[in-house]
């Protein structure tokens, strides 16, 4: 399989993750379920914003989302990531993995199969696509 592949695979994973945790908190908080839906998407276009539009491969994203909402947002010069570009990566990691904790520790069933989602998504991106990137400033690629 081609890195493209594995890299949609792994944000299907990563949606996935996301819609086990908002139907966790669904079950208990609407304004909380709508304050994840929001609150995703805005940290979503953070990250692309802080990572992804300084990739110099954006044009070829193993990810292929993320690379075309590159296209819609300001563009930025490549180059090493600074302390805030991988805070805003990590705003959206943090946000999406933590936010529906409080709500999935209520049944762990969901929250075992969020966390295998999570942690799933996070081993096939690296395994499978930071192996031979060509983002050179990222500091999760490996040849």
């Amino acid at each position: 399989m081609s890195q493209k592949t594995y890299g949609i695979i792994a944000l299907i994973v990563l949606i996935a993750a996301f819609l086990v945790g908002l139907y966790g908190i669904l079950q208990y908080s609407v304004t909380a379920a709508a304050i994840y839906l929001i609150g995703s998407i805005v940290v979503f276009l953070i990250f692309v914003y802080a990572f992804c539009a300084k990739c110099p491969i954006r044009n070829n994203c193993t990810h292929v989302v993320m690379g075309c909402a590159t296209h819609l947002m300001p563009s930025r010069a490549t180059g090493a990531y600074s302390r805030p570009d991988l805070l805003g990566t990590l705003l959206f990691f943090g946000f999406v993995a933590l936010f529906p904790q409080y709500w999935l520790i209520r049944n762990s069933l969901l929250m075992l199969v969020f966390w295998i989602l999570f942690l799933g998504n996070l081993g096939i991106t690296h395994y499978t696509c930071c192996k031979g990137c060509g983002n050179i400033y990222c500091q999760l690629r490996y040849e």
